[in-house]
Order: structure tokens, then C-alpha cells, then sequence
């Protein structure tokens, strides 16, 4: 059995770094991607099937090593098949494999590409008293609704009983390094103090689309609202097409989809400004540090955040101003506009100093890839 982890539940569960797989497990019910979900002041554990619509979670507490969290979850995914009229798929297809179970890295899976947003999704029902079976049943109908490769089952136990449960396993593609130059960028929020800024590097040939998403993910954005790239000094706007927005006089726009870094940049003096959410108006200048040859990048990774300083920002608080009060109120911790932003935000504490690359790197990839499904599929 394959257990893909993340950073945070790596961490939880007290394992050392993890490496790459390129095995496939002995079936795909023996494959399941692993996170970490707080809700107040508790940690719960994550996982779902990679190939299915299936998926559970259950409290992390307590559960500090890899013989804990097998067991744990072998005895949750057990119960829940059960409940669903499937225990006769868990004898058949997982049983036999729970003594060989394998820890490796995450990778690039439909699953673990919405399992940001789920977390998000999963706050209330872990907080409101849910039961386990209700928890587990809000995970496969929130899967079902977001992975468009799968809409044509509308309950989760179709497509684990389905002929396409029953193939091989998939082998992880370790993707090539490729003779592709990148660049090096830095990028700062405007009027924000104390500062939030990225460097990161990113293929040339990555589209502009990828560098947007790049960006909303190194800053934790929810993804909700419409960005775009100006180049100063050009009059020209890169961006998604929006059926409703109108173009600025004597301003040139450019399809986002459809233009790469490396053409936007030919020339290393261009001065851009990125800027998410036209209503907080996020502002970030992009400055293209250099050229380089040799980056260890990939088609399927194009892009890696190489330093930082400070989380990221917090959608639809009122832009930078509107996080720095934040900041301040969560640095009081007491008072009426302490308890209003608690409330809000579902978080006793926030700190705001915290930056963590590692766990940004882990996540860009399928960031990325939620991302483009949710903005590239919907109609603005």
C-alpha cells in the first residue's frame, strides 16, 4: 500500500524526509494521499483515495508515529466502507496489503490538487459536532464535485465499484530534466509593512497563467477573484478573458493562456505589477532578478520558491491595509475586534511571521493544477 504524504502530515506522524516513489502500489485501492486539517485547536488527519472519490479523516491527536497512523486509518477506512455497504471491496482489494505499507512523497494526483480547498470546505463540520460518518460523507461529495475528470459518477460508490478502480495502479512519472533556461524573479506586496515578498525561479517556457498561479499559491490566496499582470511603461494587460470587464483606454490586453514568460520578459529591464483581486486591489511589483541555465526544473514542476519572509495574505480582509490590521489585532488578542476576526477566520492565533518554503514547494505543484481547473472552467 502506497501512502503519499505531505510536509505537515510527515511531520505529525514523526517520519524522516521523505523520498520520491515511482512504484505503483499493488492496486488502486492501496493508494491514498495524506494532509493535515486544523479546525480551532485540533488536528485532524486527511486522506483520500487517489484514484476514487472516497476519502476520510480523523483526529491526528496522539498519533505520532507511522505504526499509530496505519492503524488509525486502516480502522477508519475500514468502519466507513463498512457503513457504506462495502466491506466485501476492503477483503478483497485492501486487507491483504495493510502489512506492507509504503511512505513516500505527494505528487501530482487529481486528489491532492483540491485537497487545499477542501481543508477549507471541512472547517465547519469538524467544528459543529459531526459525526465521523458525516465528516467522511462531506470529503467524497465535495470530491465528487470537484474533480471534473470525474463527473460522470454522481455518488462517490460508483466510481469505487467501478471497472476503473479495477486497473493497475498508475506508476508516479519521475519527469526529465530538460535543457529549458529559467528566470529569477522577485516579488513584494506594495504598502505593507512589515514586508511580504518571494523569490522564486520558473521555466521561461511556463505560460503566464502558470507564473499567475505560481504566484497566488506562494502567497496562500484563496484563488477567488480575477488577477493580471501590467507591464508599466507598455500600456499592456495580461490576463484570463473576462466577458464582463472592460478594457482601459490606450491599453492593449493580452490572453494570459496563450503567451509564455519568456516572451513577456525578452527583455530584463520589464517592470511589472501583478495585482489579485480588483476589489482589496493586492498589489505586487515583479521584478525579474536573472537569467538561468541550469535550474532543476521540470515541465511537470516549472516552478520553485527559493526564499521569503512572511506568510502569505488573507483574502477579502481589505488588501494590505486591511492585513495589517489584522496583524495588529491578532498581536492585542483581546477586545470586540479581536473576538469579530477570530470568528471570521475560524483561528485563535494567526502569525503572521511564519514562512515555511518547504511547505510552499510541496504544495506549488498542485496549487498550480486547482488553480487553472478553477479559473480556465469557469465563466466569470
Amino acid at each position: 500500500m502506497q501512502i503519499r504524504l505531505s510536509v505537515k502530515a510527515r511531520e505529525q506522524i514523526k517520519l524522516p524526509v521523505l523520498k520520491d516513489s515511482d512504484s505503483a502500489a499493488e492496486n488502486r485501492y492501496c493508494e491514498w494521499c495524506v494532509d493535515i486539517v486544523t479546525a480551532g485547536r485540533k488536528k485532524y488527519f486527511l486522506v483520500c483515495n487517489a484514484y476514487s472519490l472516497f476519502g476520510v479523516c480523523f483526529p491526528a491527536a496522539g498519533i505520532t508515529s507511522a505504526e499509530k497512523f496505519s492503524g488509525a486509518f486502516i480502522r477508519e477506512l475500514k468502519t466507513y466502507l463498512a457503513q457504506k455497504g462495502l466491506s466485501s471491496l476492503f477483503e478483497t482489494y485492501i486487507e491483504g496489503s495493510i502489512g506492507k505499507i509504503d511512505f513516500c512523497k505527494t505528487y501530482n494526483l487529481h486528489v491532492r490538487s483540491g485537497m487545499n480547498l477542501l481543508k477549507q470546505f471541512l472547517l465547519f463540520a469538524l467544528s459543529s459536532g459531526s459525526s465521523p460518518e458525516e465528516i467522511n460523507d462531506r470529503i467524497c461529495s465535495y470530491i465528487t464535485s470537484a474533480c471534473s475528470d470525474k463527473k460522470e459518477y454522481r455518488i462517490p460508490k460508483e466510481l469505487f465499484i467501478s471497472e476503473d478502480m479495477k486497473k493497475p495502479a498508475v506508476q508516479a512519472v519521475k519527469a526529465k530534466k530538460e535543457n529549458v533556461q529559467s528566470v529569477q524573479f522577485y516579488i513584494e506586496l506594495r504598502d505593507l509593512t512589515p514586508k511580504l515578498w518571494r523569490r522564486f525561479i520558473i521555466r521561461e517556457d511556463a505560460k503566464m497563467t502558470t507564473l499567475g498561479y505560481a504566484i497566488l499559491s506562494m502567497i496562500k490566496a484563496s484563488g477567488g477573484h480575477l488577477f493580471n499582470f501590467e507591464l508599466q511603461g507598455a500600456a499592456t494587460l495580461i490576463e484570463l478573458p473576462d466577458p464582463y470587464g472592460e478594457v482601459p483606454a490606450r491599453m492593449k490586453v493580452i490572453d494570459a493562456r496563450k503567451v509564455k514568460v519568456g516572451t513577456v520578459f525578452a527583455d530584463p529591464q520589464t517592470r511589472c505589477l501583478f495585482t489579485y483581486d480588483f476589489g482589496d486591489n493586492w498589489e505586487f511589483e515583479l521584478k525579474l532578478e536573472k537569467v538561468i541555465s541550469d535550474a532543476p526544473l521540470t515541465t511537470a514542476k516549472p516552478v520553485k520558491v527559493t526564499g521569503g519572509e512572511n506568510y502569505g495574505i488573507v483574502d477579502d480582509c481589505g488588501g494590505a491595509g486591511g492585513l495589517e490590521e489584522l496583524i495588529a489585532v491578532y498581536t492585542k488578542g483581546s477586545g470586540k475586534r479581536y473576538e469579530e476576526v477570530k470568528t471570521w477566520l475560524g483561528e485563535e492565533q494567526f502569525d503572521f511571521t511564519v514562512f515555511n518554503e518547504k511547505e510552499i514547494n510541496s504544495c506549488l505543484t498542485g496549487d498550480i493544477r486547482m488553480y487553472k481547473s478553477n479559473y480556465e472552467g469557469t465563466q466569470w
